[in-house]
């Protein structure tokens, strides 16, 4: 299957199960969500959260025909954190010493696992842009999660 296709079926499944979904919610709790929600800020988080879910699922799947499955799940994977982290960071977040600590242990594990690999790597165009894509992608769903994070907990609040 290539790209193009793959990224549509995901989609596509995704407003399946979601359609179901909004089927079993009754109207009341449906309606308490509105209430809860100030519908303009709503409307343009629901379209920029959609958006990056659709440009991570997009790009995640023409990054995957240029890199192995190892290697993109460590740059994905790698991006998402960073974005998330610096995201945090911008919004007034301070990083404790323990979390600090953290991060750099998993980017030093990162970094060891990725030596031998590097040694070996190629830096033709196509794994460039492999890379580029994959970052991007976990870009986009570090956006996304941060703001699901935020819809979240609007939605948990009760009066």
């Amino acid at each position: 299957m290539d790209a193009g296709t793959f990224s549509v079926v995901r989609l596509v499944s995704g407003v399946l199960v979601f359609v179901v979904l909004s089927l079993v919610w009754t109207k009341d709790s449906v309606q308490e969500q509105v209430d809860k929600k100030e519908s303009g800020k709503n409307t343009r988080l629901t379209l920029i959260s959609a958006a990056m879910l659709f440009a991570y699922a997009v790009l995640f799947s023409f990054a995957y025909t240029e890199l192995d499955t190892g290697t993109g799940a460590l740059v994905l994977f790698g991006s998402v954190q960073i974005t998330m982290i610096l995201m945090g960071v911008t919004q007034g977040h301070k990083l404790t010493v323990q979390e600090v600590i953290g991060v750099l242990i998993s980017f030093g594990g990162l970094a060891y696992l990725m030596l031998p690999s590097m040694s070996q790597a190629s830096t033709g165009l196509d794994d460039l842009t492999g890379y580029l894509l994959m970052t991007l992608s976990g870009v986009a769903w570090g956006v996304y999660s941060i703001l699901g994070r935020g819809q979240l907990i609007l939605s948990s609040k009760r009066p």
